[in-house]
């Protein structure tokens, strides 16, 4: 018997989907950096998340995100043409809601308040090691637990 049908079963709490809370989940990474994609990539991927595009500037993502929706978006800040503070400004003016992850080598207060007042559910610096990402992503996990219990 798998571990959900066990725990359907039992009537625990902890099944698959708690283990593993990103499996299935769409993410896009948006950077201009081919290392930090090729990076992010492999260390999202080991989450279990499904990396569905990469994009390297600002308006490619939000041409991807007017024509599929994504849980996840890894956007760095700084990126010719929009930055990605911009980016996320316009996501939300036009009313899209994937869960945003800053990645950025400007890890500043001003830059990590501006992020965090646009709805960023999450900031990682650069450089970053697979720690720093999984530590963020367990963060969302976990607010994203407490949030569907109450």
């Amino acid at each position: 018997m798998s571990a959900k049908a066990w725990s359907l079963v039992s009537g625990d709490i902890l099944a698959t989907d708690k283990l593993e809370p990103f499996v299935g989940k769409k993410a896009i990474i948006v950077d201009d950096d081919d290392f930090i994609r090729e990076a992010l990539r492999q260390i999202l991927r080991q989450k279990k998340l499904n990396i569905v595009s990469e994009v390297s500037r600002g308006e490619r993502l939000l041409d991807f995100l007017r024509m599929q929706k994504v849980d996840y978006v890894f956007l760095d800040v700084k990126m010719p043409g929009m930055s990605g503070l911009e980016v996320l400004e316009t996501m939300r003016e036009e009313g899209m809601t994937p869960k945003v992850v800053i990645i950025s080598g400007s890890a500043t207060k001003e830059v990590v308040q501006s992020a965090l007042a646009l709805g960023a559910v999450g900031f990682v610096a650069k450089p970053f090691n697979p720690a720093a990402v999984f530590k963020v992503l367990d963060r969302i996990s976990d607010a994203e637990r407490t949030k569907a219990s109450q």
